[in-house]
């Protein structure tokens, strides 16, 4: 009986302290969407001090980092997680191409991209992103060819792929076509501020 007591003791801490983890997790999500950041990175690493080896709670430590520019230990998670779980984790490929962007490390923003873009050849985000940092770098004609490629494989993107050409136009002083693609996308969509 003594022994049973105990085990139920303990299955009942377990469950609070899995309660306790999932509490402080939301509470770190929810200071994400206001935007304290310090807030969030102290929720998710009480969250990581019950459960350690929660990815999930792993990756948005990665982000709260991000947002507060500690972008060495988001790297350092990030990759880790790519290690560990690299098919549910697949998103980290784009947050490490965001960091090395903000830093100005374009060519290492794009070599992220292009591991996405082996693995996931359809997916018109890693396009999109391409076309950012080919703008970024001044590439114009491949930012035109990865944003085309984008509306290719998702024609949902084809308002914001006019918007990015014309960008690129803009940019390097096309103006008339410029205009167009500006043109083009109210057209698709209108009431978009």
């Amino acid at each position: 009986a003594k022994e049973l007591l105990l085990a139920q003791s303990t299955e009942g801490q377990d469950e609070k302290s899995q309660k306790n983890a999932i509490d402080s997790f939301a509470d770190g999500i929810e200071a994400l969407d206001v935007q304290d950041f310090e807030a969030a990175e102290r929720y998710f690493k009480q969250a990581l001090s019950i459960e350690p080896e929660n990815k999930e709670f792993q990756y948005y430590l990665a982000v709260a980092y991000v947002r507060l520019k500690k972008d060495d230990e988001a790297l350092r998670i990030f990759e880790s997680l790519l290690e560990k779980d690299p098919k549910n984790y697949f998103k980290a490929y784009f947050d490490i191409a965001g960091v090395y962007s903000s830093q100005g490390r374009n060519q290492k923003a794009l070599d992220a991209l292009n591991l996405v873009e082996q693995a996931e050849p359809t997916s018109a985000r890693v396009y999109l992103e391409k076309g950012y940092v080919y703008k970024k770098l001044n590439d114009y004609e491949l930012a035109i060819h990865s944003f085309n490629r984008a509306k290719e494989l998702d024609p949902k993107e084809t308002q914001l792929v006019y918007y990015m050409i014309g960008a690129v136009d803009l940019e390097r002083e096309k103006f008339e076509n410029a205009d167009l693609m500006f043109k083009k996308s109210i057209q698709v969509a209108p009431d978009t501020p």
